[in-house]
């Protein structure tokens, strides 16, 4: 029963998405996953959390799926470090 919302697509029943998004108010970095590889967002709500979000930047991964962090380790410190570099 703990994996049947993701399994049937549900996970985010009740969640608003734009509503969250709206409320960040610190600079994001979202890194997303490829789908087909197993990447659990999609590109439409990636979408639109970058239209609500005040200061997010978004990095489409096409060689990975929902590990970004373990699938290409290189690529997650390069992108992160780069990101917290850029706050300074």
């Amino acid at each position: 029963r703990v994996l049947a919302p993701i399994i049937e697509n549900r996970w985010l029943e009740d969640v608003s998405l734009e509503e969250w998004a709206r409320q960040v108010a610190c600079p994001v970095l979202l890194l997303r996953g490829n789908e087909t590889l197993g990447g659990m967002l999609p590109k439409a709500d990636a979408e639109s959390w970058f239209r609500q979000t005040h200061d997010l930047t978004q990095i489409d991964l096409s060689n990975v799926g929902h590990l970004i962090h373990g699938m290409d380790v290189g690529t997650t410190l390069r992108l992160v470090t780069g990101f917290l570099e850029s706050l300074r």
